[in-house]
């Protein structure tokens, strides 16, 4: 299989990237110079510009701004237009430079509880990025909703996240049933899940949660 990964840089991408290049084919579209793992290929790109998306069995979407725990609960103004270019408009015209390029199977990182009418800015944006996957030509579209994601980060992450993190990891442990879905969920784990659905030969829309994962 030959893979593309936009966001292969970030949490979820190392994992992704370093995971399929053990057995496929992968070529990363990144904004930086980034050491991967010496088979994979990189092609830099700036989002802001005109770009192309090489043609590939799977393309894989996991970039995204870097958000902040305050954020997720209510969204700074000063931070709204950035996120709203990286998560939304740059990842639209992805996914038709995608259509272009007649690539046909693609998975995305959303969110848990992602809504197009949520009142939550940042669930209303990965909402409204998943509907425009839903109402796509792709085969195949994968969608994956997580929780808050478990991993080591190039950026040290600060004290209210640790706290966070200590706090959600042990109260998961009480989560079941409909609630199951709002568990941490490891970083690296959650790729290997998306190199599992996208090996699948299933056509149509599917929404992945942490019972999936």
């Amino acid at each position: 299989m030959k893979a593309v990964v936009i966001g292969g840089t970030g949490l979820t991408g190392q994992s992704l990237v370093k995971n399929l290049s053990k057995n496929h084919e992968v070529v990363v579209l990144t904004r930086r110079d980034y050491d991967f793992p010496h088979a994979v290929k990189q092609i830099l790109v700036d989002f802001d510009e005109d770009f192309d998306v090489p043609h590939c069995d799977h393309l894989y979407l996991c970039h995204g701004y870097p958000v902040e725990l305050i954020d997720l609960v209510f969204f700074r103004k000063k931070n709204r237009p950035s996120f709203l270019k990286a998560d939304y408009e740059i990842t639209k015209k992805i996914i038709s430079k995608a259509s272009e390029a007649e690539i046909r199977n693609i998975s995305y990182i959303s969110a848990v509880g992602a809504n197009k009418k949520s009142l939550n800015f940042y669930l209303k944006t990965k909402g409204l990025v998943e509907n425009i996957l839903a109402e796509s030509n792709f085969e195949s579209v994968n969608i994956f909703r997580p929780s808050h994601l478990l991993g080591k980060r190039d950026k040290k992450i600060d004290f209210l996240t640790r706290i966070f993190e200590l706090i959600t990891n042990f109260s998961g442990l009480f989560l079941f049933g409909p609630f199951k879905k709002y568990k941490n969920i490891d970083a690296n784990k959650l790729s290997l899940a998306m190199i599992k659905f996208s090996l699948f030969d299933n056509k149509g829309l599917k929404k992945l949660e942490f019972k999936d994962f």
